[in-house]
């Protein structure tokens, strides 16, 4: 049985046509089961009108529709997970004589200390084209410089030389963005046929900005970098699977890739760039505002 149908949107008229025919289609479905198990009616009186007025009541229940089809599916959601952002190469430049790059620099995401990986999400179906639709998606994405780590460098740093091998520590105090690596993008979904009759593969993709919190600290400095800033453009790809657990709510799991280029103002007037991968791993939830389908017995 699919249930496509949101009661609550219904005018009063249609909320009271509802309720009548559902309580004449049950009437009508008891009265049909009792006689066609009774061994003793005949095969063509009671029992044969009893079978034709129970799926007449059916087939009226069937042709139900909202008030205005025309409505599109919206969604909210928000989500949860973990993410796993790849080593990347670092070009940090400050007056001075600092002019440098760092390679296969490690980032850690510390997902037990908040705040978490999470996600909030608006998502736009047409009733024309069910399949399409648009979706803003705003992630919050913890990314950590592991300080400990040898890194791979070049160029000079406060005019002299650097060694070709280093800790990340001996040239920075602090490097994250753990008030948010934020990706706000606007992003095209499919949504592939369903299986089950309620489970159902979306893919999409989509462009939009970094939106970092910037904290970066020199070591042995006492200026540090410590704000949001709109550093460059994100794009990102994923897939997943829905749930529809009820008319007005889903379920979902989803892979997500986003790639994000970050280009970062220093408070001394230098500057920092690395180009991000990040692996997503999410689980969420979202209510559905506008549901506008038919209600359908099959």
């Amino acid at each position: 049985m699919a249930q496509d149908a949101t009661f609550f949107l219904m005018p009063r008229d249609a909320n009271w046509r509802f309720l009548r025919t559902s309580l004449i289609s049950i009437v009508c479905c008891e009265l049909g089961a009792a006689v066609v198990w009774n061994s003793s009616a005949p095969e063509g009186g009671l029992r044969g009108l009893a079978g034709r007025v129970a799926t007449a009541g059916m087939n009226r229940l069937e042709r139900i529709r909202s008030a205005d089809p025309s409505l599109p599916d919206v969604q909210v959601g928000v989500y949860g997970g973990a993410s796993q952002t790849t080593p990347s190469a670092i070009a940090l430049k400050q007056p001075g004589g600092t002019d440098m790059t760092l390679q296969d620099v490690d980032w850690g995401s510390e997902p037990m200390k908040p705040p978490p990986y999470h996600g909030f999400r608006g998502a736009w179906w047409s009733r024309s084209a069910p399949s399409l639709g648009a979706m803003i998606d705003l992630t919050y994405i913890k990314v950590v410089g592991e300080k400990n780590k040898v890194v791979r460098q070049s160029g000079t740093r406060d005019g002299a030389p650097v060694p070709a091998e280093e800790t990340l520590s001996s040239t920075f105090r602090r490097l994250e963005f753990t008030n948010g690596l934020n990706l706000l993008t606007l992003n095209g979904v499919f949504r592939l046929p369903s299986f089950f009759g309620y489970v159902r593969p979306y893919v999409g993709i989509g462009a939009g900005f970094s939106i970092p919190h910037v904290e970066v600290r020199r070591a042995n400095v006492e200026q540090r970098t410590f704000e949001f800033q709109v550093a460059g453009l994100a794009f990102q790809a994923f897939v997943g699977l829905e749930w529809r657990v009820h008319d007005r709510f889903s379920a979902f799991t989803e892979y997500k890739l986003s790639y994000s280029m970050n280009d970062a103002d220093l408070v001394d007037g230098g500057s920092l760039v690395t180009n991000l991968w990040t692996n997503q791993y999410i689980v969420g939830a979202s209510g559905h505002v506008h549901r506008p389908a038919t209600l359908v017995f099959n």
